[in-house]
């Protein structure tokens, strides 16, 4: 009358695996929690990274002394660094993670961080220098920037501060989901 069989059910789906199904749904809980964070960061990450290359482009090209290879390379890096954030997140699209590709973003946004805080500490430098001598800053043979006010400055300085903030949150986010998409356990 009845076709199932008469042996026992297998271990595991008479109820006894609760726990375990509970840590498995936790785990793609996190993870849907961290990619979503992931996404609203590197939002952010792109539009101030955005407002620079425009500010950049908008200098050289109203007179200031801000190289156009600067301008071209803040607005190159952000249309490779979203692309590649996009492909490897798979942002979009289900379940299309490239592990690999964001832990070599993971890699570039590292050296991104330290290229965005050269620039705040260039700034920085650049603002004091100003403000302590009167004069038009620049740096000899490394970076030639005249911005035409002390506002400027500060905008840019702002901007430059803040990405490295985005930067870092960005990081330890991509670093947790990676952890967490791997199976590692890592305390971050």
């Amino acid at each position: 009358m009845s076709s199932r069989a008469k042996t026992p059910r297998p271990e595991g789906t008479d109820g006894t695996d609760h726990e375990y199904r509970m840590v498995i749904e936790n785990r793609y809980k996190q993870l849907s929690q961290h990619r979503r964070k992931l996404e609203v960061v590197s939002i952010y990450l792109t539009l101030f990274v955005g407002l620079q290359a425009i500010w950049r482009c908008l200098s050289y090209l109203l007179g200031g002394s801000t190289g156009g290879l600067e301008a071209l390379t803040h607005v190159a890096w952000t249309g490779f660094r979203t692309a590649l954030l996009v492909y490897g997140g798979g942002f979009g699209q289900r379940s299309k993670e490239k592990i690999g590709v964001l832990q070599g973003y993971q890699s570039l946004h590292t050296l991104y961080l330290l290229q965005a805080l050269r620039d705040g500490v260039i700034q920085a430098l650049l603002m004091y220098k100003k403000i302590s001598q009167g004069q038009e800053a620049t740096m000899d043979g490394l970076l030639d920037i005249n911005y035409p006010s002390a506002g400027a400055n500060i905008f840019l300085f702002t901007l430059d501060f803040g990405e490295v903030i985005l930067v870092v949150i960005s990081w330890l986010y991509l670093r947790k989901y990676i952890a967490i998409k791997t199976g590692k356990k890592r305390d971050v």
